[in-house]
């Protein structure tokens, strides 16, 4: 198969992976480097539509994956928090383990709820775009 065949959304499956890389490393010279093509071919893809579109959705569901993960470390941060509020005495090497634990779990709650707030803004901010667009 051809580098330049469309694949998908309008995209060929270089642009496709190079999306994927974009996600992994956070870096436009590292995708370049692993795709094989110029920073300045990435750069000009993050100009087109369709690379914006499929990299927006890619985003999307990377977002969707952690959110899902997040909630399901929630429960077993509650049982940490629950175990070390409960526990009348603890050995040392356990108090080490509980105030790592705890530490964990704080952050996993911590973060789920932001990430809650992320989601919730999105769509009113959405909506305000629109309001803004139509004056």
């Amino acid at each position: 198969m051809s580098r330049n065949v469309t694949v998908k959304g309008g995209i060929s499956l270089r642009q496709l992976r190079c999306v994927r890389s974009l996600l992994l490393t956070g870096s436009v010279s590292k995708s370049a480097a692993e795709i094989k093509v110029s920073p300045k071919t990435v750069y000009r893809w993050l100009c087109q539509a369709p690379f914006q579109v499929e990299l927006e959705e890619a985003s999307s569901q990377a977002l969707r994956v952690l959110s899902s993960n997040l909630l399901g470390l929630s429960n077993r941060a509650s049982e940490a928090l629950e175990f070390v509020l409960s526990a009348d005495t603890l050995t040392d090497a356990q108090v080490t383990m509980a105030h790592l634990k705890v530490r964990a779990a704080g952050l996993v709650l911590e973060n789920s709820i932001r990430l809650r707030e992320l989601y919730s803004l999105e769509p009113r901010l959405l909506e305000l775009e629109k309001l803004c667009q139509q004056d």
